[in-house]
């Protein structure tokens, strides 16, 4: 099970040349409308957090949307993140926030996050009816040296064949809850 070659070289090329993260906004599109395609009436979007007065220049996620309605999210950074454990920190503190933007929008009962560090990815989910995000936080200690967000986390890459059939599942698994809504 593979990606099409125009979405492997995208994301080999976005990593080999780059450690900015806009520049992974292109292939993450490209991926993203090949899993949810507007022939199937889904929508990728790049939001925008609106400060009062104007809109930020700082996007958060892509969200992927069915009539209108929000199934899945994307977070992501460059790859270099993935090598810094603060950042991994900020990362998971940021997806956890997130979920709080979409609770009372979500119309099916498991909501995925996706956060992205280049092209490795950790699965975040949300259950409405628990109200409660998995992974969970790992609070920090006084007494103790916590890793509160393990890197390991994200230990799956698109590009890694076995990687690919997990993600591809994920979003069967978020299509066969959005068709139960019909």
């Amino acid at each position: 099970m593979t990606w099409p070659s125009y979405v492997t070289l995208q994301f080999e090329l976005v990593n080999k040349f780059t450690t900015e993260e806009s520049n992974y906004y292109g292939p993450f599109i490209t991926l993203l409308t090949e899993l949810f395609p507007a022939s199937e009436d889904y929508q990728v979007a790049l939001q925008f957090k609106h400060v009062v007065g104007h809109v930020s220049t700082v996007p958060t996620p892509h969200v992927i949307t069915r009539h209108g309605l929000p199934v899945v999210f994307i977070e992501f950074k460059p790859q270099v993140a993935y090598d810094k454990d603060l950042v991994c920190k900020e990362v998971d503190d940021q997806m956890h926030e997130r979920f709080l933007n979409f609770t009372g929008s979500i119309p099916i009962p498991m909501f995925y996050g996706l956060s992205v560090l280049g092209t490795r990815f950790c699965i975040y989910k949300y259950s409405v009816a628990n109200r409660s995000v998995t992974p969970p936080c790992i609070p920090p200690s006084d007494n103790f040296i916590v890793n509160v967000a393990p890197k390991e986390r994200w230990d799956f890459d698109l590009l890694e064949v076995d990687r690919k059939a997990r993600l591809k599942e994920l979003v069967a698994h978020i299509k066969a809850m959005v068709a139960a809504l019909q």
